[in-house]
């Protein structure tokens, strides 16, 4: 007696190999969350911004150098902590947000950061 085995193989559907974007811990206007960092922000943002490039790895001059004369250190920062941690966004947003046409949000961007970073170091011990 002869059979006929037919063996169907179905193939997987691909992965990207990175994980889905996580939203930001805190959202851009959640100030109330963190009075600290949102004093920090308003009030004295080199400060934190040189706090923040510590915790970071960067040294504090040249954030704190480039603070008010060219918002392009904050933005680098965002969008170094984004691909780093994947957090959901875009590049034109960090430049919006961090002096592109909308400078208004430069203070909340830079303590939603701060609050992202003090997210970090509680979950993982490091950023």
């Amino acid at each position: 007696m002869n059979t006929t085995t037919n063996i169907v193989i179905t193939g997987q559907p691909a992965s990207s190999g990175r994980p889905v974007p996580r939203e930001w811990s805190s959202g851009l206007c959640d100030c109330f969350t963190d009075m600290g960092s949102c004093m920090l922000a308003w009030c004295c943002p080199c400060y934190l911004q040189c706090e923040l490039a510590q915790d970071m790895g960067e040294p504090c001059c040249e954030a704190c150098l480039y603070n008010y004369c060219n918002p392009g250190a904050l933005f680098g920062m965002r969008v170094y902590l984004r691909g780093k941690e994947n957090i959901r966004g875009t590049l034109w947003n960090d430049f919006n947000l961090t002096g592109g046409y909308c400078s208004c949000c430069y203070c909340c961007a830079l303590a939603q950061l701060a609050r992202e970073v003090k997210y970090i170091k509680s979950t993982k011990g490091y950023v």
